[in-house]
């Protein structure tokens, strides 16, 4: 089975859409949607109740805790062998999801990760920051992946279970599952401009992903990561 987890904040206008989308591209795969809701403070919680099926479980977070604490909640919930994650906001299309798992069954990888090459995002307030964040990551960890910064990512489920979700970390599972030496592949996908509902991303993350970036590198070289 397939796990795929997604958070949302604020995403009423997408929720509906993406529960359907998934149902659609699943449709001859078993798999499970869990719905990690983050604080939301708009309706859609209400809404993916509503339009929530078999498949869909709901986490409702009543406080916001952010990407990173909403992801490990949901990577929580998982019961299939494989496990990928999605962005609520449907700038990333779920139908690139089931080719990257058969990629990573085929070649028998730990991870593969998206890499957004005609990202629909604004340049000064999205681009730019991630721009600059996959610089210095590359720079400081030699990690070789491209867009650190795209949530749609296929992993074994052993995988997850070493990965240590804290702080921004859920911008660095690439680094991480790269320095505990798993297989790990890249592949593009594709990428929409949003439609409904606001970006909660800019320049005011680059700090506290390079805060954790130093925080993982630091216990790298003292103990390694296992």
């Amino acid at each position: 089975m397939l796990s795929i987890v997604s958070c949302i904040h604020n995403e009423a206008g997408n929720v509906t859409s993406l529960i359907q989308q998934v149902a659609q591209i699943c449709a001859y795969t078993p798999y499970e949607l869990i719905l990690v809701n983050d604080g939301s403070t708009d309706d859609s919680l209400k809404v993916a109740a509503s339009a929530a099926d078999s498949n869909v479980i709901l986490v409702n977070l009543k406080k916001r805790q952010g990407q990173t604490g909403a992801l490990a909640a949901g990577l929580k919930m998982v019961r299939g062998d494989f496990v990928a994650t999605l962005d609520g906001d449907l700038q990333n299309d779920p139908a690139d999801l089931l080719p990257m798992l058969a990629l990573l069954r085929a070649e028998g990888l730990d991870a593969v990760f998206g890499v957004r090459r005609r990202r629909q995002d604004p340049l000064w307030s999205k681009r730019l920051p991630s721009r600059f964040a996959n610089w210095a990551i590359r720079r400081i960890t030699d990690c070789p992946l491209s867009d650190l910064g795209c949530s749609t990512k296929v992993l074994t489920r052993a995988a997850v279970l070493k990965i240590p979700l804290t702080g921004q970390r859920h911008r660095l599972i690439g680094v991480l599952c790269y320095l505990m030496g798993m297989k790990i592949r890249e592949v593009d996908v594709s990428h929409s401009a949003r439609v409904y509902g606001q970006t909660k991303y800019g320049w005011g993350r680059v700090y506290f992903l390079l805060r954790d970036l130093v925080g993982i590198w630091i216990d790298y070289r003292r103990n390694g990561l296992t």
